[in-house]
């Protein structure tokens, strides 16, 4: 139902090349775009040209398209797995290659019969190291973009530069609400980090809200209200943690009918740069360990307990993101 048209840049940066478009009013409005604008309109509702040729060498652009899961045109097409999905979740077609779908985040394995031992080689053939791969193969604890699939070096070094430049405060425990002064004060033995808010439509976040989204509808399915009301840069300096907690709320409250759902998690500097905060997530009162080189992205329930263990050495540069949805029933 909808489409957005971004700009990512052009031979000639002073030179548009402008969309045009027909409002209400049938009438016609030109849109000029910058490397870094974009604009977002009813793809099958607003007819929508270019008139004009393309007065330069070359320009790049990214168009993406979101459906409604619940709208008239709820169906939804899985490239790696070349089938058709309606809004029940039901197939529509399929091709005859077979795939099986094997331990956490979207690594698929075209053997259903492959010994786990061979799974291993395949992800450790893809970049992962012996224990990362062990995670993959324990199961769904939580959803893990990886390598290619996480977020590019050099964008997270570009924002670990912006946002080391943000005014930073030290992070408090639920929601950061400050009812009082006493409520402001958190336990540094439990809780040790430096925070900015980030805006929650651009940047890193905008990553990790697509691969939360991404991550939802391929294993939880849960609902969601598709938005991300909250993002922080977290900076871990030597002994910065954050003991074991729940991101989610527990609290019955008539003003709170939405809770956090889902957490997404990266870190943007390279992990040679400090020592020491593991990012842990607890699995049947275990503590495991999911990928988290630069820019891997991890996506889990935000009631699951988990926790960043001490930096012993260098500064620890992490962004997470939370997506709401109704209470569950």
């Amino acid at each position: 139902e909808y489409s957005v048209s971004l700009t990512l840049d052009s031979s000639e940066e002073e030179k548009t090349w402008p969309i045009f478009m027909k409002g209400l009013d049938d009438k016609e409005y030109k849109v000029e775009m910058n490397a870094g604008d974009a604009v977002i309109y009813k793809g099958q509702e607003v007819e929508h040209w270019r008139s004009e040729k393309l007065d330069k060498d070359w320009q790049t652009q990214l168009f993406l398209h979101f459906v409604d899961s619940k709208g008239k045109n709820a169906k939804t097409v899985e490239p790696e797995r070349r089938r058709i999905i309606d809004d029940k979740g039901q197939e529509i077609s399929q091709s005859k290659q077979k795939y099986t779908k094997v331990g956490t985040g979207n690594h698929q394995f075209l053997n259903p019969k492959t010994s786990e031992d061979a799974k291993k080689d395949i992800l450790m053939a893809q970049g992962f190291n012996e224990e990362n791969a062990d995670y993959v193969l324990r199961g769904p604890t939580t959803w893990n973009y990886h390598g290619e699939e996480g977020i590019d070096n050099e964008v997270c070094e570009y924002y670990k530069k912006k946002y080391e430049q943000l005014d930073l405060y030290p992070a408090l425990i639920g929601g950061d609400r400050i009812d009082n002064e006493e409520d402001s004060i958190v336990d540094p033995s439990v809780r040790n980090v430096m925070k900015a808010d980030l805006r929650t439509w651009q940047g890193i976040t905008a990553h990790l809200v697509s691969a939360a989204v991404h991550a939802n509808r391929a294993i939880w399915k849960f609902d969601l209200d598709g938005m991300c009301n909250q993002s922080e840069y977290l900076q871990y300096n030597v002994s910065g943690k954050y003991d074991q907690h729940s991101d989610q709320e527990f609290r019955v409250d008539p003003d709170f009918d939405y809770i956090r759902k889902l957490s997404a998690l990266t870190i943007i500097n390279k992990s040679n740069e400090f020592e020491g905060g593991k990012f842990y997530i607890y699995n049947n009162m275990e503590k495991v360990y999911p990928p988290q080189e630069q820019g891997d992205i991890i996506v889990f329930p935000s009631d699951r307990m988990h926790g960043c263990e001490p930096i012993t050495k260098g500064t620890r540069h992490a962004v997470i993101a939370w997506l709401n949805g109704p209470r569950f029933k």
